[in-house]
């Protein structure tokens, strides 16, 4: 402000920035934040959960598909039996009616009658081959096997246990994925929630700089450290957290109903396999003593043919129930394992 001047000697400076560069790496380790990280390791294990369950209803699917072929190839077996059994019992009374007819003890008209049932026998004994080879080739498909290979079916199923009561149904995987998307959205509430609370984190760093002069001579070239405490606090966001912690408990309230009425849902569903699973039992039941009923029937009725006291007609009405009862008993009990499955599925323990 005076206007004089000092002149120094000397003391000249010359800088230069040119170039600058750097390295290093930084370390941070959260101490507390809000509860979202345990919030975000938790709804990784939900989904992990979720992923499995998925994994079991596709299983179960596949399981459930596999053994019903299984069961169809194995019903067309037996009524392939069936069919052999009947036509060789009508390919026996044909002899008998026609010697009986060559020496004038049987009339024509009886020899046309069993001709007659015998011609439809052929007939389904030809469906009852195509049915079986049909059955062999949808069962291929559901195992991977090309369609041309040759497979022997046992001619019968696995020994069936019915359940005696309805089981639970938190064992379904529809349940616990209700259930998993449940608990996924109510940590969803409590992440939504930690945004508004303070974090505190560890902080370290460890880097080199190198660059910049001053009268020729560097100014950065080493290495450096540091560590410290972080602190962060939101402050304002204008409502932009406390609509997302609100959407956040509208979806959990809407996953919540959810599981709760996939519960009922569920509910209904084991116990409409369960019911259907004893009618099968019934059924199998009463196919059993059908069959029995038929077998006495058809050795009443050969005995009484062959001593004259019954008529052609009525021999072969005895046949052909002795076949509707066997049919019957394999639909029986092929319905029952299919009711088992189906029952397994609907309770979760199919496998």
């Amino acid at each position: 402000p005076t206007g004089q001047t000092a002149l120094f000697p000397g003391l000249g400076l010359a800088y230069g920035i040119d170039r600058m560069w750097g390295g290093g790496i930084r370390m941070e380790q959260p101490l507390y934040a809000g509860g979202r990280i345990r919030a975000g390791v938790r709804m990784a294990e939900i989904a992990a959960g979720m992923a499995e369950q998925s994994h079991r209803m596709t299983r179960a699917d596949i399981t459930v598909a596999a053994a019903t072929a299984y069961a169809d190839a194995v019903k067309a077996h037996r009524m392939h039996q069936v069919a052999v059994a009947h036509h060789d019992l009508l390919a026996e009374l044909m002899r008998a009616v026609e010697l009986g007819r060559q020496r004038g003890m049987k009339t024509k008209s009886d020899a046309l009658k069993v001709r007659v049932k015998l011609n439809e026998s052929e007939l389904n004994l030809r469906r009852t081959e195509n049915a079986v080879r049909l059955a062999t080739m949808n069962l291929c498909h559901h195992i991977g096997r090309p369609l041309t290979d040759s497979l022997v079916v046992s001619d019968s199923l696995p020994d069936i246990t019915l359940a005696e009561h309805p089981a639970d149904i938190t064992l379904r995987p529809e349940y616990r994925l209700a259930a998993g998307r449940s608990e996924l959205t109510r940590q969803q509430v409590r992440a939504a929630g930690g945004e508004r609370l303070p974090s505190i984190g560890l902080m370290g760093e460890y880097g080199y700089l190198n660059g910049g002069q001053v009268n020729h001579r560097k100014v950065f070239d080493d290495w450096n450290f540091l560590v410290g405490v972080r602190l962060s606090m939101p402050l304002i966001d204008f409502g932009r957290q406390r609509h997302k912690v609100r959407a956040a408990r509208a979806r959990h309230a809407e996953a919540e109903a959810d599981r709760e009425d996939a519960a009922e849902r569920l509910t209904l569903d084991i116990h409409r396999a369960y019911n259907r699973m004893d009618e099968a039992r019934v059924e199998l039941r009463l196919a059993q003593a059908t069959e029995d009923a038929a077998e006495e029937n058809l050795r009443t009725s050969r005995r009484l043919y062959e001593a004259g006291m019954e008529t052609i007609a009525d021999h072969l009405e005895a046949q052909t129930l002795w076949q509707q009862a066997h049919q019957t008993l394999v639909e029986a009990h092929t319905n029952a394992y299919l009711r088992l499955l189906e029952y397994q599925k609907a309770t979760g323990t199919l496998e």
